[in-house]
Parts: C-alpha cells; structure tokens; sequence
C-alpha cells in the first residue's frame, strides 16, 4: 500500500516536473524572440536616428544638424569668450563633371572630398554636407593663422582629388568662404550678416580655387 502510494506521489511530482520544464522552455523562447525584436527595434531607431543628422550620400552631417550644432557652439562661444569660425567650401563647375563625366562619378568626387575634410579637421569640428556641391566646417576655437592654413590645405587636396584618375583627370577646384566669430565686438545680428557675406563672397566672385574672407572680419582676402 506504501509503495502505491509513493509510486503515484512520484508520479505527480514527474508531470509536475515535466509541465514545469515545458513552462520554462516556452519563457525562454518568448524572452529570446522579445530580446530579438528589441535589439530590431534599436537598430531601426539607431538607422532612423542616423539618417536624421548624416548625409546619406557622405556620411557627413547634414544642414539641419549643422544649424543645431551652429546654434550650440555660438552660445558656447559666447559663454566662454572664444572665437568661433565658419568655413564655406563650394566646387567650382561641379554641374559641367556630372554633365561631362556622369553623376556615378561625380558622387564618388563628393565623397572623396567628405573624406578629405574628415581627415583635416579636428576631433572637436563640425563638417557639414549645405548643399549639392557644398560642404561647411564649425570650426571653434581656431586661431587665424590655423584657419587660413586648413583653407589653404583643402583647396589643395581638392585640386588633387580630380587628378587621381590618371586615364580620365579632371579640372577640379575649389573657393572658400571664412567667417570669424568674435563674441566679444558684435550683436548676434552682425554675426549672421558676416555668414552672409561670406558667402555671397563665394557666387560674386567669377574666379574658382579662392579663399574668401567675410568683409565684417576686416581681413585681407588671400588669393
């Protein structure tokens, strides 16, 4: 009699056991599924987030970004007493490459010329896609000097990057526009006429491959 009796506990406790075991396989499958979706989930919001503040096409950032990070920099600039600087840069002729030479290949141009200005900016710089064939740098803290030499040094890496096909080169060039914050000498609406200028100073002038420089800054224009 004991042992029948033990023999059916025994036998409770092993469907006990067994339904248990099945209990817990499906948790763990439902956990494993919902860690999926939610590692899904995060990607898709990472993508959505990145195609908010880069360029598809150069990986830069892109206007809207570039008019936050503007935004936060002039405050900053402001709140420190530092100087702030705005760099314009515009491909002379870009439609005549598409035009001439196909728009496969003047998307790898502006993607090399992305890469060109990753590689010359600092760690702390802003580079922008403004528009087609434009590009923009925030540049903070930034003696003149220093300034003039990064112009200087993208113009020069520019000119190279359309003789980097030796069977099928291209005359390609470069102007810049530079605009200095001084947080100290001008209202904020002085500040954004300097941009202005500096870059109507880019479309006035008929000659490619120049540096710029927003008359508010009363600086020589370097050629």
């Amino acid at each position: 009699m004991l042992d029948l009796i033990l023999g059916r506990v025994c036998g409770v406790f092993f469907v006990i056991a067994v339904v248990l075991s099945i209990f817990c396989a499906c948790l763990l499958f439902l956990y494993r599924k919902q860690k999926k979706e939610n590692l899904g989930l995060s990607a898709r919001c990472r993508a959505a987030e990145d195609n908010s503040v880069f360029d598809s096409l150069t990986n830069l950032y892109n206007y809207r970004f570039f008019l936050e990070r503007l935004e936060q920099e002039k405050c900053r600039s402001v709140r420190l007493g530092r100087t702030l600087a705005i760099l314009f840069i515009d491909l002379d002729g870009f439609k005549r490459v598409n035009q001439e030479y196909g728009r496969d290949r003047g998307d790898k141009i502006l993607k090399r010329v992305a890469e060109c200005l990753k590689k010359i900016v600092r760690s702390y710089d802003t580079a922008a896609r403004f528009g087609k064939d434009e590009f923009i740098l925030i540049m903070p803290e930034i003696p003149w000097e220093a300034m003039m030499r990064v112009a200087e040094r993208l113009r020069n890496k520019i000119q190279e990057l359309g003789a980097t096909d030796a069977a099928n080169p291209i005359n390609l060039s470069a102007h810049v526009g530079i605009h200095q914050f001084d947080p100290f000498s001008a209202s904020e609406e002085d500040q954004i006429e300097g941009i202005r200028q500096a870059i109507s100073a880019l479309y006035k002038n008929e000659k490619g491959g120049g540096i710029y420089v927003s008359p508010k800054m009363n600086r020589k224009i370097v050629w």
